[in-house]
Order: structure tokens, then C-alpha cells, then sequence
């Protein structure tokens, strides 16, 4: 395969869980190391802006002198800059004094479609969002220097939050999601964050629409239970009362019930 065509195939970089590159259907290896933090940093420090060179060279080498770090990153850079053009993409650019994404419409950016997402109003994009945020950012990669491990634990936390906060506003029964979307989205956010209530009325809803009232005994078991192993407290009155209201002779939620 020449270059020419390796260009045809679509690129996607993933930067959420497990990193990786592929092309088309094709997943690519030896990707190299720096890849996915420098690109996560334009991203998130950039926003849609150049950053410093010597900015990201003293996170990922914090430990270094500049001159170390500068060395450094331009290894680092080169090997990159291989790396496209050997697959045939451009994604991360450089020039003397800063970084940048090419912003090639062929190249997919998991982190980057996410911090779009956020910036709707559109209560349906929380489905992409839980498509899209599949583990913690750069769950994969190892740590690198300390000031950039301390960044990167701030931006976990950042993303995660928006996250929550996003979704738990998308599965209230007013939200203009579907039942099965809703129920998704619910899903994924006890996978994210385990004691959220606000996700247990939702699916104890899901479930007592379609008529499943020992499956909402189960889910508020569940919560139940999770609640007193990791926080020590029990459900709060809303979450009870909606599980009595839910459960008492065989009722079908009315939408004032289950509104978190």
C-alpha cells in the first residue's frame, strides 16, 4: 500500500480508556511515546489554540533541566512527525516555538467530538458523550513527569464531573430522551459514578414502565447497598419514596415520581 492511499483511510485517535490509532479498520502499533499526552494537552490547555512548546516540554519532563526537556521533546517530536507521515495522516503539528492539531476533518478525535458535545445545550448529545467516554483519560499510559501527572489528575476530574453533571440532567423523564436512551445513559453513569442516585431513579423508572417491579426491588438493593459500603449512608427520601410510590401495588410511575 503507498502512501497515497494510506491517506484515504480514515484516522481515528483514541484518547479515553484504552489509547489507541487506527485506520479504518486497521488498528496501528508503535505509536509514539508522547503521542497521546501531547495531544491530549493541546486539547484541553490549547482549546482550539497553539500552546508553548516549552509549556508541555516542562510538564512531560519536569524532573529535567530546559535544555533536557527541549531535547527531549523534539525526539519525541520527530519520531511523531515519522510516524504520520509513514501512516499517511496529520494530526499533531509543530513549528519552533509552538504545538497544534492540524484539524484535518479525516482524523477523529474521541476527546476532542467530547469536548464538543459538552459545549451543546442539546440534552441528546449525553448518548455520544456515553459512547465516547469509555474510561478515565489516558487510563493507558503510564505516569510521566509530576507536574504533568498533577495536571493530568485535575483534567480527569474536570471531564468527569462535566460528565455527571451533563448526563444526570439527560435522564430525567422530562429530558426528551427515549426510554431506551435514557436507560443507557443511566447505565453508564452507575459505571461512572456508582452512588449516584439521581441514575437509580432513573432505571427504577425504566423498569417499572415496562412493567419489571422486581427488577426495581433489585436496582434499589443495589443502590441500597452501595450507598452503606461506600459512603455509610442510606438512599436519600426521594430515591424512597419514588421505590415505594414504584412498587406499591404494581403503580406505573406518573413523571412527577421519578423527577430527580
Amino acid at each position: 500500500m503507498n502512501r497515497t492511499s494510506k491517506a484515504l483511510n480514515p484516522i481515528s485517535v483514541t484518547l479515553f480508556g484504552e489509547c489507541s490509532i487506527s485506520a479504518g479498520s486497521r488498528m496501528l502499533t508503535s505509536v509514539p511515546s508522547g503521542f497521546y499526552r501531547i495531544a491530549a494537552y493541546i486539547l484541553l490547555a490549547g482549546r482550539d489554540r497553539p500552546v508553548l512548546r516549552q509549556r508541555i516540554g516542562h510538564l512531560l519532563w519536569s524532573e529535567s533541566d530546559p535544555a533536557r526537556a527541549g531535547a527531549d521533546l523534539r525526539q519525541v517530536l520527530a519520531r511523531i512527525r515519522r510516524y504520520q507521515a509513514e501512516h499517511g495522516f496529520l494530526f499533531i503539528t509543530a513549528n519552533v516555538t509552538t504545538l497544534s492539531l492540524s484539524g484535518d476533518p479525516r482524523v477523529f478525535c474521541d476527546l476532542a467530538e467530547f469536548l464538543e458535545q459538552l459545549r451543546t445545550t442539546d440534552l441528546s448529545s449525553s448518548v455520544k458523550l456515553c459512547e465516547l467516554y469509555r474510561g478515565e483519560l489516558l487510563e493507558s499510559q503510564g505516569s510521566a513527569g509530576s507536574e504533568f501527572e498533577e495536571w493530568l489528575f485535575f483534567q480527569r476530574s474536570r471531564l468527569r464531573d462535566e460528565f455527571i453533571d451533563f448526563v444526570s440532567l439527560a435522564i430525567l423523564p422530562d429530558s426528551g430522551l427515549t426510554p431506551q436512551e435514557r436507560n443507557f445513559c443511566a447505565r453508564r453513569l452507575t459505571e461512572v459514578d456508582p452512588c449516584n442516585e439521581g441514575a437509580y431513579r432513573a432505571l427504577m423508572w425504566g423498569a417499572a414502565e415496562s412493567g419489571q417491579l422486581s427488577k426495581v426491588r433489585h436496582l434499589f438493593d443495589v443502590c441500597s447497598r452501595r450507598l452503606r459500603d461506600e459512603l455509610g449512608v442510606d438512599p436519600d427520601e426521594q430515591t424512597v419514596e419514588l421505590f415505594l410510590n414504584l412498587t406499591h401495588q404494581g403503580n406505573t410511575p406518573g413523571r412527577t415520581q421519578a423527577d430527580s
